[in-house]
């Protein structure tokens, strides 16, 4: 066949061959791979009039608003936590401490019966409240035969000095015989030493007046 019997120029060549691969990418590339898809317009990729995204923060674009197919995407939002509750404390009883506020007096016997002549007695109270001594009151009738060798509340002395004081001076007619004892704890020991100074058995009789406080 002569080229000047072609109409329409240079023959193809390839396209007689039988078999023949298609003809090459105008730019010298292979054919394009499945699923592929050249960019469109505003450099994205994908089928036309669809929109795919590559950025978390694309869709917030203006721009991106505007392109056909596009479709806003929706991404999970932080989680808020409330903070966590401590649990609520038991319920039941618990022990709840007042200061004393008030107070009351109360007196406190000290007998001992049938004191032998010259003899040291020990007389001993145990107060159940809370007992404040003030005033001690001997018997008249007794206050002759005894002298008062010491005062303790628990282990603490409440005599100034040690030695022997007549029980008339705290007779129930002595003046300004008031004093501050220790405040004695329920339960708490007052003890009265005393000594028979007669020349028979007596019995020994005292108050202790005191306040009692609540």
């Amino acid at each position: 066949m002569d080229r000047s019997m072609i109409i329409g120029g240079e023959p193809n060549y390839d396209s007689l061959l039988v078999g023949a691969e298609p003809a090459a990418h105008p730019q010298g590339y292979g054919p394009p791979p499945q699923g592929y898809y050249p960019p469109q317009q505003g450099g994205h990729y994908g089928p036309p009039g669809q929109h795919i995204q590559h950025h978390p923060h694309h869709a917030a674009h203006p721009q991106h608003a505007q392109h056909p197919g596009y479709a806003p995407q929706h991404y999970a939002q932080p989680q808020h936590y409330a903070p966590a509750m401590l649990p609520a404390p038991p319920q039941g009883r618990h022990v709840v401490t007042e200061a004393l506020t008030k107070s009351r007096d109360f007196p406190i016997g000290f007998t001992s019966y049938d004191v032998p002549a010259n003899t040291v007695a020990e007389i001993e109270v145990k107060p159940q409240v809370l007992f404040k001594g003030k005033r001690l009151a001997v018997a008249n009738s007794i206050a002759k035969a005894f002298v008062i060798i010491d005062i303790k509340v628990g282990t603490a002395a409440q005599l100034a000095a040690t030695g022997d004081m007549s029980a008339e001076a705290f007779t129930a007619l002595a003046v300004d015989t008031k004093m501050e004892f220790d405040t004695a704890a329920p339960g708490t020991t007052i003890t009265i030493r005393v000594r028979n100074i007669s020349s028979q058995s007596e019995h020994f009789l005292a108050v202790l007046y005191g306040s009692v406080m609540t």
